[in-house]
């Protein structure tokens, strides 16, 4: 089964709720998210996010992986569909957290930070 735009979009939306919950995104949730769930490599997955993260934050470092051959069509493509997501994900991610005890949203936050850690000691096969 082949990666699906609905996958892309969703990750992208998943990585927006983070940003806007948390302040995180592209590092946190979506390079960790496209290596254990889709099996990019380390490189292919900083490549998406920064695709993803271009007009806020990435166009050098997006330029430099496009010069080493990181970004093509496809990884371009994924990238745009996460930044959508991304933009939508972000606004209810602020919404939420307007609502939500500020001890609660920081231990939240903590939980995703050791999470991600551990799994990224633990299990990195790329």
């Amino acid at each position: 089964m082949g990666i699906t735009l609905l996958q892309m979009a969703a990750l992208g939306l998943t990585a927006g709720l983070a940003s806007g919950l948390f302040g995180v995104g592209g590092g946190i949730v979506i390079v960790p998210l496209l290596i254990w769930i889709f099996g990019f490599s380390i490189l292919q997955a900083n490549a998406i996010s920064l695709v993803a993260l271009l007009l806020p934050v990435g166009g050098l470092a997006v330029y430099e992986y496009y010069q080493s051959g990181f970004i093509n069509q496809e990884t371009f493509k994924y990238g745009l569909i996460i930044a959508f997501g991304l933009f939508l994900g972000a606004f209810g991610g602020a919404k939420i957290a307007q609502s939500v005890d500020v001890i609660l949203l920081k231990k939240g936050f903590a939980l995703l930070l050791v999470f991600a850690a551990i799994r990224l000691w633990f299990f990195s096969g790329k």
